[in-house]
């Protein structure tokens, strides 16, 4: 396994990781700014763990963070957002280069039932024209009993 680190690592602050708006209100749509999420498998057990690879496909360094990454269920033909663990989150924003790619763990405990997940995570651009929070969902992959 390789683990590529971004080249920029900055801290911000220490916060609380949770974003419980991402459950009862509409999904926010993936944005326009090509950056790929991709897990290492189509299966997982619940409570279990995985890896997921970012790569950044744009010509500008994004940004982004874990304290607002969240899962999607599928419930018939509809995703509904999972509330994230609650725990205590350093406010950190790592970058990934244009044409790099990051992969990091995955931790699936806040899906409870069996069934088809996909994974969201926000991320922003350094520069460029797009200087609005962008979201991008990975493929989607089963969590078994």
């Amino acid at each position: 396994m390789q683990i590529h680190l971004p080249a920029v690592l900055i801290l911000l602050t220490v916060g609380a990781c949770s974003d419980p708006a991402g459950v009862s209100a509409p999904l926010p749509p993936n944005g326009p700014l090509l950056v790929q999420l991709q897990t290492d498998h189509a299966a997982y057990q619940l409570a279990g763990n995985a890896l997921i690879t970012m790569t950044n496909a744009t010509s500008d360094t994004v940004l982004f963070g874990g304290c607002e990454d969240a899962l999607e269920r599928q419930v018939g033909a509809t995703w509904v957002g999972i509330a994230p663990l609650t725990y205590p989150c350093p406010s950190v924003a790592l970058s990934i280069a244009p044409s790099d790619s990051l992969t990091l763990p995955l931790d699936l405990r806040t899906a409870t039932v069996p069934g088809t997940y996909r994974f969201r995570r926000p991320f922003w651009p350094l520069n460029g024209a797009h200087a609005d929070r962008s979201y991008r969902r990975s493929n989607s992959f089963q969590l078994l009993p």
